[in-house]
């Protein structure tokens, strides 16, 4: 085997990653785009074209000092889309906050708020994902 036909096995194993993408398209992003720094814009697109398989969690926080909610808040806000329910108790006995908030996201979107939240200072969250199956259709 020569040379030139691994190369094109190569080429054509890059293009099945993006197959659902329509050609013009992965031109534009690979020769516009890309090199003016906007590589969310494939993502963005994607998330259009082909629907991402999301599941639902609860994210159990418990605010330990009021100076973290502003940093809280505006990580709840960042990830709005995807919340579906929030409830939030303070607890003044204890001078604590509790937060559930209920997710409906992909994996990584769940994982990149639990890891964002999670390294606020004095707060504690523990994530729960459900077993239940992705909706179809």
């Amino acid at each position: 085997m020569h040379e030139g036909s691994s190369r094109m096995r190569r080429r054509e194993n890059s293009c099945n990653a993006h197959k659902d993408i329509p050609l013009w398209l992965l031109c534009f992003y690979k020769t516009i785009l890309v090199p003016f720094g906007r590589r969310d814009f494939l993502n963005s697109i994607k998330e259009r074209i082909i629907p991402m398989e999301t599941r639902i969690a609860l994210i159990g926080i418990i605010v330990e000092n009021t100076d973290a909610a502003p940093k809280l808040n505006c990580i709840l806000h960042e990830y709005s889309q995807y919340i579906v329910g929030r409830m939030g108790i303070p607890y003044m006995k204890r001078n604590i906050s509790v937060i559930s908030v209920v997710v409906d996201a992909p994996n990584d979107i769940i994982s990149s708020i639990s890891g964002k939240l999670g390294m606020l200072p004095h707060v504690n969250i523990k994530t729960l994902y459900s077993k239940v199956p992705p909706q179809e259709g």
